[in-house]
């Protein structure tokens, strides 16, 4: 109901770590995806939810015959999403894997070891590159695309590194995404277009982050939450919110796409190079999403599109406009699958 009220019709639940403590007829895919997947009935028409699954679940996937982008067997708006791996940590813990150490894991004067004891200050590799071509080939054989955390730019390099060596998808599998993609080298932007993989990304993160970004990574911000730079490499943008991590409020997503900041902060644009025009960025909370699993006919509003649509209590030229306003955008009417699920 919460999400039908800011106009969402269609979310993807990002995965769990692991295939454990899973219950039901989908036990062996894990907690979430157990849970959501016994629970389908309760959104299925409602909602269109895709729900990933853990890497370590894509041999018992395989055994239930799900494919990424397939519809649930008997569902009409639930479907099987990727293969979820991490490839790396977190910017906060600074376990995000980069390849120059972070800026204050050095004492002062810079030649030391660093303070944390994360062996060379350049964070954690979670998979070694053995173990990402065993998902990677594993995930291609059953037929489903990869979903692979990466935020610091080796990892990002790494899981691109793997994804290049894998064998051919099959024919109908959605592409492979890796998600955040928080900092990027700029010789590494145009191999996601190169490679056909999906830059899943939150613009919220550039809010919170901020901080942290300038004084861990302060020295190569230029490489820090390259949207722009990724679209005009020719990456294929596909946004969210990581919620419940941030909030799931895309309005506010969208206001960070292009001010890179917080609506009434009183800060400037953050590096307003690498922001995108409101266009830009609607286009990848819809069409990006769609696209990205292979839906042309979603995201869109075209003749024999799915009818998933939400009538805002704004008009183009406001939204457009990702000002202020956009704190205050609300649906007054919501249909998945042209049914109505919420009315003002």
């Amino acid at each position: 109901a919460d999400l039908a009220g800011l106009g969402i019709t269609g979310v993807t639940d990002a995965g769990d770590t692991t295939a454990d403590n899973g219950t039901g007829e989908y036990a062996p895919l894990g907690d979430r995806a157990s849970l959501l997947l016994g629970a389908r009935s309760r959104f299925d028409g409602r909602l269109r939810l895709t729900v990933n699954l853990p890497a370590a679940a894509i041999a018992d996937a395989a055994r239930f015959h799900l494919r990424t982008g397939d519809p649930l067997p008997g569902s009409l708006t639930v479907r099987v999403g990727w293969a979820k791996a991490y490839a790396d940590g977190a910017l906060g813990s600074r376990t995000a894997a980069v390849f120059e150490p972070y800026l204050t894991d050095r004492p002062s004067g810079g030649d030391g070891p660093p303070h944390d004891g994360l062996a060379d200050g350049t964070g954690i590799l979670r998979l070694d590159p053995a173990e990402l071509d065993g998902i990677a080939a594993a995930a291609r054989s059953a037929g489903i695309g990869l979903a692979v955390h990466a935020i610091g730019d080796r990892a990002v390099a790494s899981t691109l590194d793997a994804i290049g060596r894998a064998p051919a998808r099959r024919p109908g599998t959605p592409p492979d995404r890796i998600e955040h993609v928080q900092l990027v080298r700029a010789a590494d932007r145009p191999r996601f277009a190169d490679q056909g993989v999906t830059a899943s990304l939150q613009p919220v993160h550039v809010v919170s982050d901020r901080p942290l970004a300038e004084a861990l990574w302060g020295d190569r911000l230029a490489d820090a939450y390259a949207w722009r730079s990724l679209a005009d490499a020719g990456a294929r943008l596909a946004f969210g919110s990581d919620a419940p991590i941030e909030t799931v409020n895309p309005w506010l997503g969208l206001f960070a796409a292009v001010h890179r900041r917080s609506p009434g902060d009183g800060l400037a644009d953050w590096r307003a190079g690498e922001a995108l025009d409101s266009v830009a960025a609607l286009a990848a909370y819809t069409r990006g999403p769609a696209i990205a699993i292979s839906r042309p006919d979603e995201g869109c509003l075209s003749i024999g599109a799915v009818a998933d649509l939400a009538v805002l209590n704004v008009d183009l030229a406001t939204l457009l406009a990702a000002d202020e306003r956009l704190t205050a955008v609300r649906s007054e009417l919501t249909l998945v699958e042209g049914r109505e699920v919420r009315r003002s």
